[in-house]
């Protein structure tokens, strides 16, 4: 038994025996009759004793746990009953984001510190782009809901093909994302890393991802993109968004009114923060520089639409 288990169990056997008391029962009354019932009232009554929801959660895993071990029943918590009076506390539950180590992102660019052939710099640099263009365009449920049969790539375009959840007829919408579309991908970005690949790398044919590397994923693209995000220095955890809801948590820190942070962090590609992010790619990637860099330009234009 690891340590964290051993002393949720104590807790709540600790916890349990307060409630027990307080009916005058015995702990093997638990056990007597509909034993989910039975827990259900003890974690009722625990929370009308005051107990906080961290500590109704803990406690209804220590105690499901053990009765689970003594009856052989490893259902307790997928019960209705307990579900659904766990389901609003668990509900309530706030992880806290760690935006702050996101920007990470940077290295994304830093491929000068890879200790690697040129030939392997040059396709992660290429799937870098493709990942960067997948994520100014498609939320996090999109990218999710990709699989390696959804996408078909060619010289021209990528097609993803991407479930339409919310259509009113059930259906599937195709996305084509051209190579050279400037309403997809920061035009003048994608040129230039292009044309420095095509210079660095002479008679290479230059693409992002390859129908080889499709076939060798079995997971699909998901798997070639999370493996690229691993080489390029970007923890598992931080998901399509994370760039722009860096810059708002910064932002929200600052003096700007609510207006000038919308007109920074607006969806892609309208974004002030994405074109410098990708039009600009010799500029330093720190949060505190594209701050620097794009506020100014930002209040002059507020200042302008007022005016």
């Amino acid at each position: 038994m690891g340590l964290n288990l051993w002393r949720t169990r104590r807790a709540a056997l600790a916890s349990l025996d307060v409630y027990l008391k307080s009916k005058h029962k015995k702990a093997s009354t638990i056990l007597k009759g509909n034993v989910v019932l039975n827990v259900r009232r003890a974690l009722d009554a625990m929370q009308k004793m005051g107990k906080s929801n961290q500590q109704i959660i803990a406690i209804r895993r220590g105690i499901c746990s053990i009765l689970a071990l003594l009856t052989n029943n490893k259902d307790f918590t997928r019960s209705p009953l307990i579900s659904s009076f766990m389901k609003p506390i668990v509900s309530t539950r706030k992880k806290k984001p760690e935006y702050d180590k996101a920007w990470n992102i940077s290295k994304l660019h830093d491929f000068e510190s890879l200790k690697s052939t040129d030939k392997t710099q040059q396709i992660v640099r290429l799937h870098a782009l493709a990942l960067l263009e997948a994520h100014s365009i498609l939320c996090g449920t999109k990218l999710a809901s990709i699989i390696r049969d959804s996408v078909t790539v060619d010289l021209e375009s990528i097609k993803i093909i991407v479930s339409k959840k919310k259509a009113k007829n059930g259906g599937r919408e195709i996305v084509i994302q051209t190579r050279f579309d400037k309403t997809i991908y920061s035009f003048i970005a994608l040129s230039n890393s292009i044309n420095k690949l095509n210079e660095k790398f002479p008679g290479k044919q230059v693409m992002w991802l390859n129908k080889r590397n499709l076939q060798a994923s079995e997971q699909g693209v998901r798997d070639l993109l999370r493996i690229r995000i691993r080489q390029a220095g970007i923890g598992k955890e931080y998901g399509s968004n994370t760039v722009r809801h860096s810059f708002i948590t910064e932002l929200r820190k600052t003096k700007f009114t609510l207006q000038q942070i919308n007109m920074l962090t607006d969806h892609a590609p309208s974004s002030i923060i994405v074109d410098e992010y990708y039009n600009k790619p010799e500029h330093p990637l720190g949060i505190d520089d594209v701050i620097n860099q794009s506020v100014p330009a930002t209040l002059i234009n507020l200042q302008n639409i007022l005016l």
